[in-house]
């Protein structure tokens, strides 16, 4: 399994594994299980977006080429990261880079049809409007409401455009990431999960604290709290 078929895996983790074996470690190789194709189980076991992303995976850059579609898109979005590329200089890149592959090249030609490929290997993300001075979030009970209940400030930028069918526009925005994803996406990858469980297997040594679980704290919600920290998967809340 190579890495950009690992990234894939990682990702669709905590609901493909608990019907679908890993490959193991030894005699792997570079594909998915042997003997059997992604493309081979029920799609319905994957998102169908999810299933884009896993062909993109096996999906070669151009015929012959051993760098799979993927791979090639991850590099380019990392460089656009790293040196802050604009989006009109990622699609110009992108273009001339098109302009010199085969023709049969599977490279996205700008950036908005890079994004629609590599979505759905990030974190959902719940957009939540706010008070463009900070004094409020418009959520739960306050999701309908289209001023700041404490001074009255818009929640909306004014515009000149009469169509009422038009979406309004924010004055901001609390971007979200919810806690649930971010934990199965911790256990679903190999290089992270071992981490996850290292306060429960470490060697504890009586004259050091190397990790929080190794205070009074800690032990005293384990004590309090069998049922709870029975697992070493399970996340132990410490508050001080």
């Amino acid at each position: 399994m190579n890495w950009d078929q690992r990234m894939v895996y990682d990702t669709v983790g905590p609901q493909f594994f608990s019907t679908h074996p890993e490959p193991e470690a030894e005699g792997a190789s570079s594909s998915f299980p042997t003997g059997v194709s992604l493309y081979d189980y029920d799609v319905s076991d994957l998102s169908e977006r999810f299933f884009d992303v896993v062909h993109a995976a096996d999906q070669p850059l151009y015929s012959g080429c051993d760098e799979s579609q993927l791979a090639a898109v991850a590099r380019l979005v990392n460089i656009k990261a790293e040196h802050n590329m604009s989006e009109r200089c990622y699609d110009q890149v992108s273009q001339w880079a098109s302009d010199l592959l085969p023709r049969d090249h599977t490279l996205p030609s700008n950036y908005y049809n890079t994004k629609k490929m590599i979505r759905d290997l990030g974190l959902p993300i719940e957009k939540i409007h706010a008070c463009k001075n900070g004094y409020m979030l418009y959520w739960k009970d306050d999701i309908d409401m289209e001023y700041c209940k404490f001074y009255g400030d818009p929640r909306y930028k004014t515009t000149r455009d009469r169509n009422p069918h038009r979406k309004k526009s924010p004055y901001a925005v609390l971007r979200y990431l919810p806690l649930t994803p971010r934990l199965q996406r911790l256990y679903a990858s190999p290089a992270t999960a071992e981490h996850m469980t290292w306060h429960a297997n470490h060697v504890t040594e009586e004259s050091s604290m190397c990790h929080p679980s190794d205070a009074e704290n800690w032990r005293h919600f384990d004590r309090t709290h069998p049922d709870f920290c029975w697992s070493p998967v399970t996340l132990d809340w410490v508050f001080a």
